[in-house]
Parts: C-alpha cells; structure tokens; sequence
C-alpha cells in the first residue's frame, strides 16, 4: 500500500508541536513500515522513543538503525549510533561487541583491541568461560603478533576447560616470546604449557634450563617426563645425575651414574664408560667398586 510521505510528514510536524511523541511515532512508523530502509525515519523513531523515556524500544529502534548503517559499509555511522544504545544502556555487551567489530572494520584496532579487552573483563565477571574464549579469540586473529592477548586467550581457554586448545595457544605465545628472546617470560608460558600437555623436547629444555642456574629441585620435576618416556636415555640420566647434585642427594646422583656407566659399557662405549666412572671416583673417593 502506498504512503502520502507529505501528508504524513505534515501529521507527524503537528504531533511534534504538541509534544505528542507517541502520536508522531505512530505517523513515522507509517512511513518505515512502507520503506523499511528509511533510516532517517528510523533515527527519529528512536529519538522519539528517549523522549518518552521508553528505553527499550529506543534500543531496539537504534540498534536496527546500526545494523543498516553496518550492511551498506557506513561503519562510522553505525558507531555513532553503537555509542547512543550504550549512553542508554551500558551494560549492553552484545553492542559493545558490534562496536569492537566496527572499529575493526575501519582497521582502528587499538580502539577495537580496547573494547575487546573490557568486553572480555565483563564476561569474565559474569562467569561467561565460553563469551570469554569468543572475546580473546577474536582479538588475538585483529592481532596475532600481541603476546598478552595470545597468553589471556590461552588461560581462558584453560579456565573452560578446552585443554588441548588451551595448549596450542600457549605454545603459539611461548614461540613469538623465544623469536624476541625474552627467555625468561619464555619459560614461564611453557610452563603453562606443559601443565596442559606432555611435551618431552619442552621439558628437556626447561631441565637445561633450571639446571644451567643452579635450580636442581625445579630440573628434577621436568625430568620426571624425561625419564618416564624413556628411563634409558643415556642425556636425559646425565642431566638427571646433575639435578640429584645440585639438591645434594649424592647417593642419587652416583646410582644414576652407574646406570649410565652400564649402559655405555653395554654400547662399548669405552672412553664414555671410563669417564662417567671418573666422576664417580671424584664425587665419592671412597668408592671401592
């Protein structure tokens, strides 16, 4: 059915005069129902709506108006309007994340990086694991290189309980922190990862590691997955030997000696056996064997 849009303009002019906001709507509504992508009209619908103090269908009203803004790629036009549905209602995340989407769009990703950021935050509070997840994941694909955000994705990732994932996305952080050479935040993450996956080459380095500053008791709890994927791995029972010196277990350390005598006696390995057995003479002179 068509719609005088003069006439009804001119009846909705006079409501206006008389402050009649509900009767003007009515006339507005006459013309969106007839062209629903009439967005002007819609803008005032929603203005309308404030007036009357009926938030929720200002909402409403606006936020339809932002999507259109949004389908025909005016972003900052629909960020306008993303910004006058949060001055009604803060606590609206569904529009702070169609915002943080928005300013993706338009490539301002500091701005979308900073919604993301308190979108997450609020989630967090509300107990929302999964919404959390959603939140991090999208900002680490805006930015992939943020070693932070990739760190929150991947303990949120644990507190859901997503473990497998929550490994990989630790293991990406603890990649781009060895790259910068930050090998200190480097061993932390791959502690986290390795709290969520068995990881011998990981473990064999954070043994290295530990014991290359004197840490015995820390190298100790790394070689334990060592030596259980394979108790007769000749490097891993040498760093062993050392971890039980460095925390003064000396009868440890001189047993896991002679096992790793033995089995270069078992290799013919003559200069290694004669070696191995001279730390032991030096570590216990008064060994007779």
């Amino acid at each position: 059915m068509s719609v005088d849009r003069n006439k009804v303009m001119a009846a909705a002019q006079k409501h206006l005069e008389k402050s009649a906001f509900d009767k003007a709507i009515v006339e507005f509504q006459k013309l969106v129902k007839a062209d629903p992508s009439d967005v002007r009209t819609w803008l005032k619908i929603g203005d309308l709506y404030v007036k009357l103090n009926q938030r929720p269908q200002a909402i409403d009203t606006y936020t339809k108006v932002a999507e259109q803004y949004a389908g025909q790629g005016f972003f900052h036009k629909a960020v306008a309007v993303y910004k006058q549905i949060l001055n009604l209602d803060g606590t609206r995340l569904d529009v702070k994340m169609r915002l943080a989407e928005m300013n993706e769009s338009m490539q301002l990703t500091s701005e979308a990086m900073q919604i993301y950021e308190q979108v997450a935050a609020e989630y967090g509070r509300l107990g929302d694991a999964d919404k959390v997840v959603t939140t991090f994941g999208k900002m680490v694909h805006l930015d992939a290189n943020n070693i932070p955000t990739r760190i929150k994705y991947a303990e949120a990732l644990s507190r859901a309980g997503k473990k497998d994932e929550a490994a990989e996305a630790f293991e990406a952080g603890a990649e781009l922190l060895k790259k910068q050479g930050r090998i200190d935040d480097y061993v932390k993450v791959v502690e986290r990862l390795l709290f969520h996956k068995d990881d011998v080459e990981r473990s064999r380095e954070l043994a290295q590691y530990y014991l290359e500053r004197n840490d015995g008791k820390r190298a100790l709890a790394k070689l334990q997955v060592l030596f259980k994927a394979d108790p007769h791995h000749i490097p891993t029972l040498e760093l062993l030997a050392t971890a039980f010196e460095q925390v003064q277990q000396l009868p440890k350390t001189i047993s896991v000696l002679r096992e790793v005598a033995r089995l270069h006696g078992e290799r013919n390995a003559t200069d290694e056996r004669a070696r191995v057995l001279k730390r032991i003479v030096q570590l216990d002179p008064g060994d007779a064997e």
